[in-house]
């Protein structure tokens, strides 16, 4: 089975698209999923593939994660 979903972001700052590509060519591919990330305009479009469930979850939940990392790190840095 394979599985595909489409994640698309608004108002994408270049930051978290430099933070997510960065994560993106090191840690977000494997023999069972992939994840691509690329810029339309003011858009961030993700792509995760995988090959069964189980890996797509994994693939998923490591780019929730990242995003949440992402949000945290700005509110720090906003002093929130």
């Amino acid at each position: 089975m394979q599985l595909e979903s489409t994640v698309i972001i608004s108002n994408a700052s270049c930051a978290l698209f430099d933070a997510l590509q960065a994560e993106a060519k090191s840690g977000l591919r494997n023999d069972r999923s992939s994840t691509s990330i690329r810029r339309d305009g003011d858009r961030m479009i993700i792509t995760i593939k995988a090959s069964d469930a189980t890996a797509y979850r994994a693939a998923a939940n490591s780019v929730a994660k990242l995003l949440i990392t992402f949000e945290s790190m700005k509110g720090i840095n906003n002093g929130r």
